[in-house]
């Protein structure tokens, strides 16, 4: 984890669009990682880069999930 907060944004963005562009399912120790690191005893640079990477990456699943969601909802339930 880099002790500059822009780089550790950038990280994060850029696992976000992995998880975007490739699927959850080709990292599926990613989510679990991230959430171990937020929750141990590690650095606050290191806990603060687990926590932007986690964001970004549940804001990819769900932004996934959502367009999903509203493609069924238009094509299925005719709202």
């Amino acid at each position: 984890m880099d002790p500059i907060p822009e780089v550790r944004a950038v990280a994060g963005r850029a696992l976000g669009s992995l998880i975007s562009g490739m699927g959850e399912e080709i990292f599926p120790d990613l989510v679990p990682w991230l959430l171990d690191t937020l929750k141990s005893d590690n650095s606050n640079v290191e806990r603060s880069g687990a926590a932007q990477g986690l964001s970004e990456v549940c804001f990819s699943i769900f932004f996934s999930c959502f367009k999903c969601l509203s493609f069924v909802v238009s094509h299925f339930f005719h709202v």
